[in-house]
């Protein structure tokens, strides 16, 4: 009965490693969109 409890905890912290992760990535990527936006605009209002 340990066993399997001790496995769901491990794959629960791996799930709670990878998300986070991936939310920044995503985040990042965002604000990479957004800042090249302004740049394009910026430089087509000039």
């Amino acid at each position: 009965m340990s066993t399997p409890t001790k496995r769901r905890s491990e794959k629960d912290l791996k799930g709670n490693v990878v998300l986070p992760g991936t939310v920044i990535k995503a985040s990042f990527v965002f604000m990479g969109v957004i800042l090249a936006l302004h740049a394009t605009t910026a430089l087509l209002r000039k």
